[in-house]
């Protein structure tokens, strides 16, 4: 996944306290660290500049993406964001 043990740990702590299973955080940071390589309108969508978002930590960039998911208006516009990511290889 790019993100360290110890940190995949506390995203599933944190994911577990609202009903996401480990496997469901790690299959989201496969996704994320496939959308950073391809590029694309996922992040331009979100308002977040990718150059930056390469530069920080895996763990780092699950955090920064997931706030400004959570700063949408509505849930249709988070679900809509999905959209944009790639498919994670299997």
């Amino acid at each position: 996944t790019g993100v360290s043990v110890e940190a995949l740990q506390k995203l599933g702590f944190a994911g577990k306290l609202v009903g996401v299973e480990m496997g469901e955080m790690a299959m989201a940071a496969n996704k994320m660290q496939l959308a950073i390589h391809q590029g694309g309108t996922a992040f331009s969508q979100l308002g977040l500049n990718l150059a930056k978002i390469k530069g920080l930590q895996p763990d780092q960039q699950f955090i920064a993406i997931a706030n400004a998911i959570k700063g949408l208006k509505t849930h249709g516009d988070q679900s809509v964001f999905f959209d944009y990511l790639p498919d994670a290889a299997e």
